[in-house]
């Protein structure tokens, strides 16, 4: 009997393995590509542990650097995504403009010096002017306790 079983469970396993080749199979043939995690979907934050304080902030970007003042009470999480415009198919996902993405986010309400600074930006849903004034959000990367 033992030897049925142990027979039965390297069936069971030859019979896994086969399963898995033909998938992977069966994607490799479809055309189906990989699609970088290169947007972020926030979620607001209703609740967190954290006490709100205030704290002042050192930032420096590619647009300016300035001393601002940050609200340790978390508003959005953010993590990555891949979006789609149109069909729900992968053909459709890359718009290859950035980098993949695998860290989440947690981003707070910032309050910096009210500076206006006119940029263009592009991207797949609009070509566009656009005057920025104060930073309003940083996103810091969250790390994983398991």
């Amino acid at each position: 009997m033992r030897n049925a079983n142990g027979t039965q469970r390297a069936i069971l396993w030859l019979f896994a393995g086969i399963i898995v080749v033909a998938s992977l199979s069966i994607v490799q043939w479809s055309g189906a590509q990989s699609v970088d995690f290169d947007h972020l979907k926030c979620y607001q934050i209703t609740s967190d542990s954290l006490p709100a304080r205030t704290r002042t902030v050192q930032l420096n970007d590619n647009i300016s650097s300035e001393t601002c003042t940050l609200t340790t009470k978390a508003t959005q999480f953010c993590t990555p995504a891949v979006k789609c415009v149109g069909n729900d198919n992968l053909s459709n996902c890359d718009d290859s403009l950035g980098d993949s993405l695998s860290t989440d986010y947690l981003c707070y309400d910032i309050s910096c010096p009210k500076e206006k600074t006119g940029i263009f930006v592009f991207d797949q849903f609009t070509e566009a002017s656009a005057s920025l004034k104060g930073g309003k959000q940083l996103c810091n990367p969250v790390g994983s306790i398991d």
